[in-house]
């Protein structure tokens, strides 16, 4: 499910050879033929590989091009292309409680039904704006407005100062707006009753908005509680043709290749969705062939206390150098960050997936056996083979180790690397001399063996300046220079050996 305010356009179709024009418009013909019942509104997005060449071409008018703009992203995020587009994504997650008597006939249905009628009532469903103004679902104010407009747009009520603007350019999708639900948990004919002699099943909606800057409130809000129950309905017919219910989630998956938006997918009792439909979905959807739709990819909580996908927008550093990069999203930790004094341990940070403590790292090596027990509360070394450990444990995930004897070597190790980030896009751990880096992807020139290395350097102990952390060198532990940034094999210790962990990615959806 596509999100609040987008529809589809078309198909793409993708050409790996050039072709003249009159086998294209046949082709581009055929297209249309398959074109949704009734919809002239159709559009098919030409693209031939081997040249790079594009172009659109809409139902009616299929000899003429229309012009496409392009727009550069990084890294996945569609932040430039919303900010070019003048949108804004907002984002509204509630969780429901259904209580129901599991001897009635399709008594799950009914208790969804039942919380759909409560939350088509005026008085009974709000929505509190990012500015914290609350309004009733018909876009009625119920606390404010505190700004003069009585139906503010986006832009007003998010405060926005210019297009494009955002908090955390870091993000994928820019900044991210919430809305959140309220509703009366009673009822006019409120009743009393025992719920051990009930059955309850968890109902959990996130949905997103993308929608112009200048939208009303009103239009808004009627939008999000229209899908709002629209999926409640769809959430009643998997109640009818499920046995056994415990949960129902509609979860919210990013998509690869810069795409503006998630999409949406639904849940049973925490399971994913069959890799039948995975595999029908990144076929038409275009996406690589690595996990996406499975529920630990889906779209976590958007707001951050550490800086996201720092290196996004970097530039090449390497004469006719290529440049592999880090796939996904991360955040970046550090020392002395959060008002911990973490930089007195003898352990570097490493970053893993979700955020884990020293601690806890520990307990997870003694428990495994790479570690006696007197390991958990000391200040011994953590190195990259330990952490691919521990990788293993938390993920199910596989690592590679390259060893390396002295940092005048490094180079040699370029064509490995280069092809672990096609490959396989995740961060690569080293370490050696005592210290510890991330490397999140290289610029390599096969042809001239030059080569250098995205760090991030958890070393920095600085505020979470984007600004700072970019372009401003810094004090780092036996290097000056800058947090984030590209560095050559020769600023790395001669005298010292270093061992990369590469992490490995399922070769499967």
């Amino acid at each position: 499910m596509l999100p609040i305010g987008l529809g589809i356009l078309g198909v793409v179709l993708i050409l790996p050879f050039q072709k003249i024009q009159n086998d294209i418009e046949t082709l581009v013909d055929e297209e249309f033929k398959q074109r949704p019942v009734g919809n002239e509104n159709w559009y098919v997005f030409v693209y031939e590989q081997s040249s790079g060449n594009f172009n659109m071409h809409t139902y009616g008018y299929r000899s003429n091009a229309i012009k496409v703009s392009q727009v550069e992203t990084w890294c996945n995020c569609a932040r430039n292309f919303i900010s070019k587009i003048e949108y804004v994504v907002l984002r509204c997650s509630a969780s429901f409680p259904c209580f129901w008597k599991s001897t009635s006939p399709n008594a799950i249905s009914k208790a969804i039904e039942d919380l759909q009628m409560s939350l088509t009532r005026p008085m009974f469903t709000f929505y509190e704006l990012p500015n914290h103004d609350i309004v009733s679902h018909v876009g009625e104010f119920v606390k404010g407005p505190s700004i003069a407009s009585s139906n503010p747009s986006i832009y007003e009520f998010c405060d926005l100062k210019k297009p494009g603007d955002s908090t955390n350019l870091t993000l994928r999708y820019g900044e991210v707006y919430d809305l959140n639900l309220l509703y009366s948990l009673s009822s006019d004919n409120a009743y009393v009753t025992f719920l051990e002699q009930m059955e309850s099943t968890e109902v959990v909606l996130d949905l997103i908005l993308c929608l112009p800057r200048t939208s009303s409130m009103t239009s808004v809000v009627n939008k999000l509680h229209e899908r709002l129950i629209e999926q409640l309905d769809v959430a009643k017919d998997l109640a009818k043709d499920t046995q056994k219910l415990t949960s129902l989630s509609l979860n919210e998956f990013p998509l690869f290749g810069g795409a503006q938006h998630p999409i949406a997918l639904w849940s049973i009792n925490g399971s994913d969705i069959n890799k039948q439909k995975r595999e029908l979905l990144h076929n038409l959807l275009i996406q690589p062939w690595q996990p996406i739709f499975t529920n630990p990819c889906a779209l976590s909580d958007l707001t951050h206390d550490v800086l996201i996908n720092v290196h996004s927008g970097i530039k090449s550093s390497v004469p006719g150098g290529s440049m592999r990069l880090v796939v996904g999203d991360y955040g970046y930790y550090h020392y002395m960050q959060q008002n911990l004094n973490d930089k007195i341990t003898a352990n570097d940070c490493f970053m893993l997936p979700v955020p884990t403590t020293h601690m806890e790292i520990q307990q997870m090596l003694v428990k495994i056996g790479d570690k006696p027990s007197s390991f958990i509360g000391s200040k011994e070394w953590i190195g990259s083979m330990e952490i691919g450990y521990v990788l293993e444990e938390l993920y199910s995930t596989t690592f590679r180790t390259i060893h390396c004897p002295s940092g005048a070597q490094l180079s040699q190790y370029a064509s490995q690397l280069y092809d672990h980030f096609t490959l396989h896009g995740t961060p690569v751990m080293l370490g050696g001399a005592n210290l510890a880096y991330i490397i999140l992807g290289v610029d390599y020139n096969a042809d001239t063996k030059d080569i250098s290395f995205l760090i991030l350097d958890p070393h920095y102990t600085g505020d979470d300046n984007l600004t700072a952390i970019l372009t401003k060198p810094q004090q780092l532990e036996n290097f000056k220079g800058y947090a984030c940034g590209w560095r050559k094999p020769k600023s790395f210790s001669k005298s010292s050996f270093y061992n990369f962990c590469l992490p490995q990615r399922p070769n499967t959806i």
